[in-house]
């Protein structure tokens, strides 16, 4: 949460989204939704437990550094998302070809770049959590709120009405890609993998608080995100801190 600072930011006070925190919409976000339950509960618990729980202890028992835990069991958590690429090829390619164009090649490797990348860097601090705290479930904590917030944002300004929040993108191997995922009404979730605006839909959600607000907004909001980054480097040692450790760094 403390890195995440500047987002929470957008999303309660300038999106407004704590308007509709309710029981009923926790309820309709989880339970009514396969998707939602699957983002937030049955994916961050089954990835957590055989990228981390039953991955990390064999390399406990082979002797293998901390460090080298961290840095390395995560990239096979990253690599799990390497299919991604064939299904977005595969859903982009024009009726009565074999092979997409090369626009939509480089749109799905950057995209497969990218994600394995987020994922890659997700993985190293799910790592660090569980050898630092030796809980599985500060683990599933931890992936569960990356899941529900994705991605800050990186460029542009805050409370506009002519924008849309960033798209949605997540650690997360098993978010939907197909295209019946794409008309589910649902906050969390990756919406780097559904239609874009050339297919009619967009994964973007429209902001639910004020618009148009001013540069403070935004000055604040980037602020906001410097100070978390440096929040979460100072107190990443403190805060995982614990006598169930499984290593010492």
């Amino acid at each position: 949460a403390v890195l995440f600072v500047g987002p929470l930011y957008e999303a309660v006070v300038v999106d407004g989204e704590w308007r509709a925190w309710s029981w009923s919409a926790l309820k309709r976000e989880l339970s009514d939704s396969w998707i939602g339950y699957r983002n937030v509960v049955v994916a961050p618990a089954s990835e957590e437990l055989v990228f981390r729980a039953l991955t990390i202890p064999l390399y406990l028992l082979a002797h293998v550094s901390p460090t080298r835990i961290v840095f390395t069991t995560p990239l096979v958590f990253g690599l799990a998302h390497v299919h991604h690429l064939a299904e977005y090829l595969q859903s982009r390619t024009p009726e009565g070809r074999r092979v997409p164009p090369v626009s939509v090649w480089v749109a799905g490797i950057l995209r497969s770049t990218f994600q394995f990348a987020f994922t890659s860097l997700f993985g190293f601090f799910a790592a660090f959590v569980f050898l630092r705290t030796g809980s599985l479930y500060a683990a599933i904590a931890a992936h569960s709120f990356c899941n529900w917030q994705g991605f800050p944002r990186v460029t542009g300004r805050v409370g506009q009405s002519t924008a849309l929040a960033p798209p949605h993108a997540t650690p997360d191997v098993a978010q939907g890609t197909r295209d019946e995922d794409a008309h589910v009404s649902v906050r969390v979730g990756n919406s780097y993998m559904q239609p874009d605006k050339a297919d009619g839909l967009t994964g973007n959600v429209p902001l639910q608080g004020p618009q148009n607000l001013g540069m403070a907004w935004t000055w604040v909001y980037y602020v906001l995100l410097v100070v978390g980054a440096f929040g979460f480097y100072k107190l990443l040692f403190p805060l995982t801190e614990s006598n169930n450790a499984l290593a010492t760094f």
